[in-house]
C-alpha cells in the first residue's frame, strides 16, 4: 500500500485515542476493529 509500518501505528493511535479502534494482541499479532462509536458514525 505505500505506506510504513511507522505511519500506520501512528493512526491507528490516533484512532484508539478517538475510541474509534479497539486493539487486541495475541503474540506478535493485532487485532483492530471498529468500535460501536465507529460504527454510529458510519451508519
Amino acid at each position: 500500500m505505500g505506506v510504513t509500518a511507522g505511519a500506520i501505528s501512528q493512526h491507528l493511535g490516533v484512532l484508539r485515542g478517538a475510541g474509534l479502534v479497539s486493539t487486541s494482541r495475541d503474540g506478535r499479532t493485532a487485532l483492530h476493529l471498529r468500535t460501536d462509536r465507529a460504527e454510529a458514525l458510519l451508519a
